[in-house]
């Protein structure tokens, strides 16, 4: 049966339900810049175009996560602003509808771990084992599935009568739950019509090789790594009878944390159960339950997640919080 999903409001006071536009977009211009520093030094030292790769692969996921702040309305307090960044500056420019994620992100939060939640594939499948991980990957099956879970091409597919799994799970929701997600509003155009310019642009300026060494490989990286992260977020665990302890956080090493996990985004457990706090006071919302005995497992170091592992089986359809 559904219900309205109702966010964990629990004792936090308001300080961490407070919004800082500075705090918020510091990240995405900070990103944009390194990104543009590493293409410009690697363009002048050729060497160290492995380590300019690295570092734009991992601006590239900072954007990516800083478009899943904006699809939780967390950038910014103004509402517009957020979602101007967040689709223009942070999802369009690293292949992602904004909307799209949005109606779907809101649907994962809502049925974690249920045949209803669209990542579920990602997180029980396309990494259950690294043979089959890296099978799927070099047969673009990977990116083949995120292709289509992160663009309007699972829309434009239903248009010309081909039903994809995310649609077909809407059709366990109610209309009233439909709009809860935002499902009726879509990007489309604007989405075409940003990589369209972006399209022209690049070949009417001759850069096709640069956008493929400084723009195309390091977006290879992350759609390796994408599967990854996401096992590390939720795999194992997703079918905990208990609804919030479906997530993990990533406690150790806290070196590499920047490298594999920026943006704050090791603290996945808290994000799921406080998902209107923004990123920048996560780290304060689990000092607030590292104690309760229900969540100390569900802190873990990053060997210990990456060895977990669990059957494709599922919840029944339609579970959720």
């Amino acid at each position: 049966m559904e219900t309205d999903y109702a966010e964990n409001s629990d004792d936090l006071c308001d300080d961490l339900r407070a919004l800082s536009t500075w705090r918020g977009l510091f990240p995405c211009f900070l990103s944009w810049a390194t990104i543009a520093v590493a293409i410009a030094t690697a363009i002048r030292f050729p060497v160290i175009y492995l380590l300019a790769v690295l570092i734009i692969a991992n601006r590239i996921l900072a954007l990516f996560l800083l478009s899943h702040e904006a699809v939780h309305a967390l950038l910014t307090p103004h509402r517009r602003l957020n979602d101007f960044v967040g689709r223009y500056l942070c999802a369009f420019p690293v292949g992602v509808s904004f909307q799209q994620w949005r109606s779907k992100h809101l649907l994962h939060h809502r049925f974690l771990g249920s045949g209803l939640d669209p990542d579920l594939p990602i997180y029980s499948g396309l990494f259950e084992t690294w043979s089959s991980f890296l099978k799927s990957f070099a047969s673009g099956k990977v990116s083949m599935f995120l292709l289509i879970y992160f663009t309007p091409i699972d829309r434009i597919l239903n248009r010309v009568g081909v039903q994809t799994p995310y649609l077909s799970m809407l059709m366990g929701l109610s209309e009233k739950g439909r709009r809860s997600i935002g499902f009726d509003r879509n990007d489309i155009f604007s989405f075409v019509t940003f990589h369209t310019i972006i399209a022209i642009s690049i070949f009417s300026l001759n850069l096709t090789s640069y956008f493929t060494l400084y723009w195309v490989v390091p977006h290879l990286i992350v759609q390796f790594y994408f599967p990854i992260w996401s096992h590390l977020q939720h795999g194992g665990i997703f079918k905990d009878p208990v609804f919030n302890r479906r997530s993990r956080s990533i406690n150790s090493p806290l070196w590499i944390m920047p490298l594999l996990m920026p943006v704050n985004v090791r603290f996945h457990l808290e994000h799921h159960l406080y998902p209107f706090v923004p990123q920048y006071k996560l780290a304060n919302a689990a000092k607030r339950i590292c104690n309760r005995p229900a969540y100390q497992n569900r802190h873990e170091n990053l060997l210990n997640a990456l060895r977990s592992r669990s059957h494709l089986s599922i919840l029944p359809t339609g579970e959720e919080h």
